[in-house]
């Protein structure tokens, strides 16, 4: 039903403002020019987000899973359907998400959580990056399915070896200077200060910063639905320790790597390098243009 004080106290607001599907507050202020020196409070107030669905259970309820709420956020704000979300992807990143982390001081946290706010006059790119952000992943789109990654390693799909290259493979041996981080500082969300961008405490390397010659390299991290200072430190280590993966290998493949998608870790076995299962993460896939037969 619709609420009766907005319905006694709100001109054109009738019994059919019923507001289902919507969260609203009213607030009624008895005017005192003691209580309110500065004008009207600014009001505001804790809530749970939305219910979303959860593959696992085939529930849909609440839940501050970050794989859930970004499964939600494609199906029902980037206007993905949900035929084309790999949900088997999706279990797998919330499975990770849930996994019980253990604290220095004592007590346990999930993984990844997903508690924040998001403008929708934000473009969906931004909002969705920020997303991903709170669980160290990513989304890939593979063939006309989208495909939901947790930050953690996944065991390697495909073993390349020399049957399987179709030419020489190009190695990128370091990372760029322009691109190294040994430091990594920014902000998380905090409940103990009314849930305001706070610091979180600062991650640094000083191997990283010895090899990079003393020169402190950082990035600044922004975790718009991370509510916990050691899970934004978690975050920026992998972030930081992604970055001194330096190196990167274009290699062409032939028809025996068909299966292959973006995002897979695979291993490659190069003697000559002294690649032994050495494991790779796939981060760009496509199929070149074959000549026509003779």
């Amino acid at each position: 039903e619709a609420d009766e004080f907005m319905v006694a106290d709100v001109p054109g607001w009738s019994t059919e403002h019923r507001g289902r599907g919507r969260a609203y507050i009213y607030v009624r202020l008895e005017y005192y020019k003691d209580a309110y020196p500065l004008g009207l409070p600014t009001v505001s107030a804790l809530v749970k987000g939305k219910k979303v669905y959860d593959p696992r259970t085939g529930l849909t309820q609440w839940s501050d899973n970050a794989a859930l709420c970004t499964r939600d956020f494609l199906v029902n704000y980037c206007n993905v359907a949900s035929t084309r979300i790999d949900d088997d992807y999706v279990t797998s990143a919330a499975n990770i998400c849930d996994e019980e982390v253990t604290l220095r001081h004592g007590g346990t946290l999930s993984r990844y959580t997903c508690n924040g706010l998001a403008d929708l006059e934000e473009t969906r790119l931004s909002i969705l990056n920020a997303l991903t952000a709170s669980m160290a992943g990513t989304v890939v789109r593979v063939g006309q399915k989208m495909r939901i990654f947790a930050g953690a390693y996944d065991a390697p799909s495909f073993a390349i070896d020399d049957d399987k290259l179709a030419g020489d493979i190009a190695i990128r041996g370091a990372t760029p200077r322009t691109e190294l981080i040994n430091t990594v500082r920014g902000t998380y969300i905090d409940p103990d200060k009314r849930y305001q961008p706070t610091d979180f405490p600062t991650i640094s390397n000083t191997a990283f910063i010895a090899e990079d010659n003393g020169v402190v390299y950082d990035k600044d991290l922004q975790l718009p639905f991370t509510n916990h200072p050691e899970a934004a430190q978690r975050i920026a280590k992998l972030i930081m320790y992604k970055a001194r993966q330096g190196i990167t290998v274009e290699v062409p493949l032939n028809h025996k790597a068909m299966d292959v998608a973006c995002w897979d870790t695979l291993t490659m076995t190069q003697s000559h390098l002294g690649w032994d299962n050495k494991v790779f993460r796939v981060k760009k896939f496509s199929i070149a243009n074959l000549p026509n037969a003779a």
